[in-house]
């Protein structure tokens, strides 16, 4: 039996992509968690002098659910916003303990679409006049940026492949 000779080029070009990909798994999942403590609107009527972030959605968003008396129980809905963040961190831990492996990189897809459908819808309800949050939401302020910006790397990210997966 005989071994087979891998040239050192091939090693450090496939052992480099897996670590970038890595550390842009990472950067995309602190982009998303900062921009999730950054203003994503800023106030309008009454709420001028006040920013809104991510956070911050959520947090009101408990306390008119769980003051109204119509929820039994609280609602679930605050935890939409929380499962961005806490997820993109779960994604950033697991690339960085199980590398740029095929289920990272699926997760890193999954974690970043949902970012970035939050951040559209998000936006599509504070933009509408259909609902009544453009009475208390302004224009969209860069944290929401951010935050989108960090989940489209999560996916890009995870689409991406390098040589190692495609076989060569």
């Amino acid at each position: 039996m005989t071994a087979r000779a891998i040239p050192i080029a091939q090693v450090v070009t496939t052992r480099g992509r897996s670590i970038a990909a890595v550390w842009l798994i990472v950067g995309g999942a602190a982009l998303v968690v900062a921009g999730f403590f950054l203003p994503w609107f800023q106030g309008d009527g009454v709420f001028a002098l006040r920013t809104f972030s991510g956070f911050g959605l959520a947090r009101d968003l408990h306390t008119l659910t769980s003051s109204m008396e119509t929820v039994m129980g609280g609602s679930l809905s605050p935890l939409l916003f929380y499962v961005a963040p806490a997820g993109a961190v779960g994604v950033a831990l697991y690339a960085v303990l199980a590398g740029a492996s095929a289920v990272s990189r699926l997760f890193s897809v999954t974690v970043g679409l949902y970012g970035l459908a939050l951040a559209a819808a998000v936006l599509v309800v504070a933009m509408t006049p259909v609902t009544d949050a453009t009475r208390l939401l302004g224009a969209p302020s860069w944290g929401l940026g951010v935050t989108a910006f960090g989940a489209a790397v999560m996916v890009a990210v995870g689409l991406w492949r390098g040589e190692r997966d495609d076989g060569a």
